[in-house]
């Protein structure tokens, strides 16, 4: 299928129909133990998957993982609907090196809500832009096979999680969905359209802390190969367990 076509079926009619099915469950649902342990899962999905992941691992390099992790990270991120993870890393890289301009896969110069999802409609990588991702399936070739079965990770772990347990399917969701809408909030708000700066990234200390370290988005510009922000207030994910050494 055209990506164009599966990101519209995805993320204009797949993913719109399972926030409003979660909403309709939170109404009528007798128990809302799903939806605690779904807020608890969304931190180490969002942070294993993409955030660190997809994010600082494969576009960034912020990192030498252990040999697990690369595999781990990109199952976890195609579970919250983020997608071929190549492409992810070749979009984000354009998003850093043309940043608020109109070559910006996402810029909110053209809207917040452009920068939040309408984009995936309209925009088209160059020509050159696969180059930006080369390097990542030269290192991990394991994602050249993995990108063209990726559609099936999230319908398999959502099927499988719902035969198995109502709640595990619901809580799994939940986080699934809460994370995929960080990143498209991450998009939106944290450049200013109306800044008369030429870089409009901007900081939210509140939100780094207590939703995701990236809301530390123009320290993120300003030094985007840093793997932590702790000396800045803001403490990622614990590296202990999926990094060999942190490089930056």
């Amino acid at each position: 299928m055209d990506s164009k076509y599966y990101n519209f079926i995805k993320f204009f009619l797949v993913l719109p129909t399972i926030i409003m099915y979660l909403l309709y469950m939170v109404l009528t649902h007798d128990s809302h133990v799903w939806v605690l342990v779904g807020l608890i899962l969304y931190y180490p999905f969002h942070q294993l998957g993409f955030s660190i992941g997809i994010h600082k691992l494969l576009a960034h390099a912020a990192f030498d993982p252990k040999s697990w992790y690369p595999k781990l990270s990109v199952v976890i991120a195609s579970i919250c609907f983020f997608g071929d993870p190549v492409a992810s890393v070749m979009i984000h890289r354009l998003h850093h090196k043309y940043a608020d301009t109109d070559n910006d896969p996402h810029s909110p110069v053209h809207g917040r809500l452009h920068a939040f999802v309408t984009w995936i409609l309209t925009y088209k990588p160059p020509r050159a832009g696969a180059y930006f991702a080369t390097d990542i399936l030269k290192k991990y070739p394991f994602l050249k096979t993995y990108r063209r079965i990726e559609w099936t990770v999230p319908i398999l772990f959502h099927t499988s999680t719902f035969l198995i347990n109502e709640t595990l399917f619901l809580s799994c969701l939940l986080a699934a969905v809460l994370s995929i809408l960080t990143g498209f909030c991450i998009n939106a708000f944290s450049h200013d359209p109306n800044s008369t700066s030429e870089q409009k990234a901007t900081n939210n200390l509140f939100l780094s802390r207590w939703v995701n370290p990236l809301f530390m988005h123009k320290y993120h510009h300003d030094v985007s190969s840093l793997y932590d922000y702790s000396h800045k207030g803001v403490v990622d994910f614990s590296s202990k367990f999926i990094a060999k050494f942190l490089t930056k």
